[in-house]
């Protein structure tokens, strides 16, 4: 396996960990006027190629879809797969 391949596998693993124990999360999205600073959200769905969470945004409750893809290239963040 090449680096990149383990890193998703480590990554799906640490998400797999934090939707079993706990699914809350603190989301980032680094976009231009996306407004989604460390909010927190619950994790609904951890699948091959992406992880669905509910955010408050704004006082409403969204789902979003978050690529792994995303995270690897640090366009989406969540807080707890820093430490």
């Amino acid at each position: 396996m090449d680096k990149n391949t383990d890193l998703l596998v480590d990554l799906k693993r640490n998400l797999n960990e934090l939707f079993e124990v706990n699914k809350e999360i603190h989301v980032t999205v680094k976009k231009k006027r996306s407004g989604i600073v460390n909010v927190k959200s619950i994790i609904t769905g951890v699948y091959d190629n992406f992880v669905c969470v509910t955010s408050n945004v704004n006082g409403y409750n969204e789902d979003f879809t978050i690529l792994y893809n995303d995270i690897m290239t640090n366009n989406v963040v969540i807080e707890e797969l820093l430490a």
